[in-house]
C-alpha cells in the first residue's frame, strides 16, 4: 500500500516484562525500530485510509492507460486537498496538463490555474508549460529543472526572482539571458530600496542604467549623499538637476559651479544676468555662440537699450526677424539689408517695405522684393526709381509668371542697351517666340542649347505657330554652324527632310545612320545612302557598303543601288584588279536595275523607258566582257594560242574598254606567258604594252616589277647597270639610277631581239 517496511524487528523485552508486571501467556513482542519510506506520489497519505490509498492507486493506474473518465470516476468521492495536490504532483511527472489544471481547480488554487492557463497561451513547448504547472505546485526544483531542460533561461531568472533569490538570478542572466540582466538589477534595486539598503540599491540602479532618475529619488531627503553621489558619477543631466534645484533654493554661486560642469550655457547666461555680470555672459555667448544663450542675453541687453550687442546677439541666435525689428527702430539700414537676406521671406517683404520709403536704399529694396518672391513689385520699382543696375541683376529669376507687360518692357530696356541675349530670353519667357527667333536673326544672337530651348513653344501651342517658330529657329541654326540643334529643331516641326540636310552638312555619321534608320523616310534612306557613298570608307569597310545597299533598297532608289554596283565594280577593278568580284558586282546591278525598270512600267502601263533600257543593255555588255575576260584567262591553260588570239581580239575590240582595261589584258598575257616560260614572247608583248599604254609609269600600275625582272633575268638581259668603283651594291645603284636602268635594259633587249613586228602567234610564240 505504498509503504515499504526495512531493517529488522528487534525483539526486546519491554520494562513491564522486565518487572514481572505482564500477563504470563503473553509473549507478545514489540517493534520499536521500524524504518518507513513513502513512494513520491503518495507523499502526504502516510495517514490515509485504505479507501484513500485503493483510489489513489486506480487514479494512477487508469491514468497510465490514458483512461481519463474511469481515472476521474474512481476519484469521485475523494474530497482531501492533499490528495488533489499530490494527484497534481502525479501530472508534472507525466505532464498531463489537462488533468493538472482539474487537480488545481479541485484543490482551489484558482490563481495557480490561471497562470497555468497563460502559460498554455503563451508558451509552446510543453516543457515549459509543465514547468509553469511545477512552480505553481510549489516544485521549485523540478521547475527549474524543466526551465533549464527547454533552454527558456528567462523563466529560470523569473523564478529565481519569484524566490527571493536574486543573486542567483543575476547570475543566470549574466551568462544565459542577457536581455533582461538590466531589468533584474533593476528590480533587485527596488526590493533593496524597500529593505532601506542605500548604497547596495544605489549600486544595482547604476547597473541597470536607471541611475539619472532613481538614485535622486531614492535620495531626495539625504542632500549632503545625492550629492556626493553626483560628484562621483559626474553626468550632464544629473548635473544639470542639481543646478537647477541648488538655483530654486537661491544657491546661485553653487549653481553655476554645476551648470558649468553641466555645459548648460543658457542657465549660466541666466546666472550671470542674475549676479549683473554681463560682461561674463557676453564673452561665454561669443566663445560658444549657443542660440538660446545668445537670444536670452540680447533679450536683457534690449531691454537695456544696448542696441548693437543686442542685434549682433540676435543675429548669431539665428533670430533674424528681431534683429530687423531693432534695426528699424533705430535706423540701422545697412545692418537691416544684410539681414534681411538671411531672413525668412515674410521678413525680406517687410524690410523691403521699409527699405522703398528710405532714400538711397531703393536698389537694396528691389533686391529683396525679388528675393522675397515679389517679382513684379521688384521689376515696377526698378523701372519706377530707374534702378536699371538693379534690374539687370534681377533678370536671371524673370520668369512666365510675371505680368506680361513688364516683361515688354524689361525686353524693351535690354534690347536698348544693346543687350540683345537677354532681351531674347525675356522675349520667350514671355511666350513671345516669334519676335524672339527674329530678333536673334536681326541680330545674329549666338543661339546655344539653353537658349534653343527657351525659344521653342511648348507641344500644347498651336501647331502651325509652333512648327513656324521651330523651322525659323532651325534655319537661324544652319547659318551659325549648329546642325545638331537645326536638326532636333527640323524634327521637333516635323521637317525630318530639312533635318538629315542639316545632319548631312555635321558630317557625323554615326547620327546620319541613326537617324536614317529612326525616320523610315525613302527620300530620307537615299539621302543617307548618298552621303555614305561619298566617304571613302566605304572601299574598306563592308559594315558600309551594306548600309548603303540596305538603304537604297528600304528607299526603293533601285537606278542609285545600280549605280553603286557598277561603283563597286569598278573599284574591284581599278584597286584589286579583280574581274571575278566585279562581274559579280555588275550581276547585281543589272538585277537591280531589271528591277527598277519594271516597277517603271507597271507604274505608267508602258513599255520600259529607252534610258533604262539602255542601261541594261550596257551592265549586260559588261558583265559579258568581264566574264570572257575571266574565261580567256582560264583558257590559257589549256589552249594559249586561242587564249593569245581572244586577248589580242579583245584589245583591238573599242567596246571593251569600257570595263576590261587594256593594261589588264597585256598583264594577264604577259603573266601567263611566264608562267609558260615563253620569256621571249613575254618581253614582245611588254615592248607592246608599254607603247600601247606609253611607257613605263604606266606599266608598273598593271604589271608588277618581280614579273618584269624576271623575264629580263630569264633572257640573259642586265637589271641594272655595272657597280662603279668605288663598290655600290646593285641594290644601292638601282635605287640612285631610277628610271635610267629600264631605259638601259631596252637599249640591251633591241640590241639582241630587234624589233619584229609580224604577227600576234609568231610574235608571242
Amino acid at each position: 500500500m505504498g509503504i515499504r517496511e526495512t531493517g529488522e524487528a528487534s525483539l526486546v523485552p519491554t520494562r513491564d516484562d522486565e518487572d514481572g508486571g505482564g500477563d504470563g501467556d503473553k509473549s507478545a513482542l514489540v517493534s520499536h525500530h521500524l524504518s518507513r519510506h513513502v513512494m513520491r506520489d503518495f507523499h502526504g497519505l502516510e495517514g490515509a485510509d485504505s479507501m484513500t490509498r485503493e483510489a489513489i492507486l486506480n487514479f494512477s493506474f487508469y491514468l497510465a492507460q490514458g483512461e481519463m473518465d474511469t481515472a476521474f470516476k474512481s476519484m469521485k468521492l475523494i474530497r482531501s486537498t492533499a490528495v488533489w495536490q499530490n494527484m497534481a504532483k502525479m501530472c508534472v511527472s507525466t505532464r498531463r496538463l489537462d488533468v493538472g489544471l482539474v487537480c488545481l481547480g479541485k484543490m482551489g488554487n484558482a490563481f495557480g490555474a490561471a497562470m497555468v492557463r497563460q502559460a498554455l497561451k503563451s508558451e509552446s513547448s510543453l516543457i515549459a508549460q509543465t514547468g509553469e504547472l511545477a512552480l505553481q505546485l510549489g516544485m521549485t526544483t523540478e521547475a527549474e529543472r524543466l526551465f533549464i531542460e527547454c533552454g527558456r533561461w528567462d523563466l529560470v531568472v523569473r523564478l529565481h526572482r519569484c524566490l527571493g533569490h536574486w543573486e542567483e538570478a543575476i547570475q543566470v542572466a549574466e551568462k544565459h539571458n542577457r536581455v533582461r540582466l538590466r531589468n533584474t538589477h533593476y528590480a533587485y534595486a527596488m526590493e533593496l530600496k524597500k529593505q532601506d539598503h542605500i548604497n547596495d540599491a544605489a549600486n544595482h540602479f547604476i547597473q541597470s542604467n536607471t541611475h539619472l532618475v532613481e538614485v535622486p529619488r531614492m535620495l531626495r531627503d539625504s542632500p549632503e549623499k545625492l550629492e556626493e553621489f553626483i560628484k562621483a558619477h559626474p553626468n550632464r543631466e544629473l548635473q544639470r538637476w542639481w543646478a537647477q534645484s541648488l538655483e530654486a533654493e537661491g544657491l546661485l554661486e553653487e549653481a553655476e559651479v554645476y551648470y558649468t560642469l553641466a555645459k548648460d550655457y543658457l542657465s549660466l547666461v541666466r546666472i550671470y544676468c542674475c549676479l549683473n555680470r554681463e560682461d561674463a555672459a557676453l564673452a561665454l555667448c561669443n566663445e560658444t555662440g549657443d542660440a538660446a544663450a545668445c537670444y536670452h542675453l540680447a533679450r536683457q541687453l534690449e531691454a537695456k537699450k544696448n542696441v548693437d550687442h543686442a542685434i549682433h546677439l540676435y543675429t548669431r541666435a539665428r533670430a533674424y526677424s528681431c534683429a530687423i525689428r531693432l534695426c528699424r527702430e533705430y535706423n540701422r539700414n545697412e545692418h537691416l539689408y544684410s539681414l534681411a537676406q538671411l531672413a525668412a521671406p515674410d521678413d525680406m517683404l517687410d524690410a523691403a517695405r521699409y527699405l522703398e520709403r528710405q532714400p538711397g536704399f531703393e536698389e537694396k529694396a528691389i533686391l529683396l522684393y525679388q528675393r522675397g518672391g515679389q517679382l513684379n513689385r521688384a521689376i515696377n520699382l526698378a523701372f519706377q526709381t530707374r534702378q536699371y543696375n538693379a534690374l539687370s541683376s534681377i533678370s536671371y529669376c524673370i520668369d512666365a509668371n510675371c505680368d506680361p507687360d513688364l516683361l515688354r518692357k524689361c525686353a524693351n530696356f535690354f534690347l536698348q542697351n544693346s543687350q540683345f541675349e537677354k532681351a531674347v530670353e525675356i522675349l520667350a519667357i514671355g511666350q513671345k517666340w516669334a519676335e524672339a527667333v527674329q530678333l536673334c536673326s536681326d541680330y545674329d544672337v549666338t543661339i546655344t542649347d539653353d537658349l534653343a530651348e527657351k525659344l521653342t513653344p511648348p507641344p500644347e501651342a498651336t501647331s502651325v505657330d509652333r512648327n513656324e517658330v521651330l523651322t525659323r529657329l532651325g534655319y537661324h541654326c544652319l547659318t551659325q554652324g549648329h546642325y545638331h540643334l537645326a536638326c532636333k529643331k527640323f524634327t521637333q516641326a516635323g521637317d525630318r527632310v530639312s533635318a538629315m540636310k542639316a545632319l548631312l552638312r555635321s558630317g557625323d555619321t554615326e547620327k546620319i545612320i541613326f537617324f536614317a534608320n529612326v525616320s523610315k523616310q525613302k527620300d530620307i534612306y537615299i539621302m543617307a545612302a548618298n552621303y555614305l557613298q561619298t566617304l571613302d570608307t566605304w572601299r574598306t569597310k563592308t559594315d558600309i557598303v551594306r548600309l548603303i545597299v540596305q538603304f537604297y533598297t528600304r528607299g526603293k532608289a533601285l537606278d542609285s543601288l545600280a549605280s553603286f554596283y557598277e561603283a563597286c565594280a569598278q573599284m574591284e577593278i581599278e584597286e584589286f584588279h579583280s574581274y571575278e568580284k566585279a562581274m559579280g558586282a555588275l550581276t547585281e546591278a543589272y538585277k537591280a536595275m531589271s528591277r527598277a525598270a519594271a516597277h517603271a512600267a507597271d507604274a505608267t502601263d508602258m513599255k520600259i523607258d529607252p534610258r533604262l533600257e539602255q542601261r541594261l543593255i550596257t551592265i549586260k555588255s559588261k558583265i559579258l566582257l568581264c566574264k570572257q575576260f575571266v574565261e580567256t584567262q582560264l583558257l590559257f591553260e589549256e589552249d594559249p594560242m586561242e587564249a593569245l588570239s581572244q586577248f589580242q581580239a579583245m584589245l583591238e575590240e573599242p567596246e571593251t574598254s569600257k570595263i576590261i582595261r587594256p593594261g589588264d589584258i597585256y598583264a594577264a598575257m604577259i603573266r601567263k606567258l611566264v608562267d609558260k616560260e615563253h620569256y621571249k614572247a613575254a618581253y614582245t608583248c611588254l615592248q607592246d604594252m608599254r607603247e600601247k599604254l606609253g611607257g613605263r609609269e604606266a606599266v608598273s600600275r598593271y604589271l608588277d616589277k618581280e614579273t618584269q625582272v624576271a623575264i629580263f633575268r630569264a633572257l640573259d638581259m642586265p637589271t641594272s647597270r655595272p657597280s662603279d668603283s668605288r663598290g655600290s651594291s646593285s641594290s644601292e645603284q638601282r635605287e640612285m639610277n631610277g628610271g635610267e636602268d629600264e631605259e638601259s635594259i631596252e637599249d640591251n633587249v633591241e640590241a639582241t631581239t630587234g624589233s619584229d613586228n609580224d604577227n600576234i602567234d609568231d610574235k608571242y610564240l
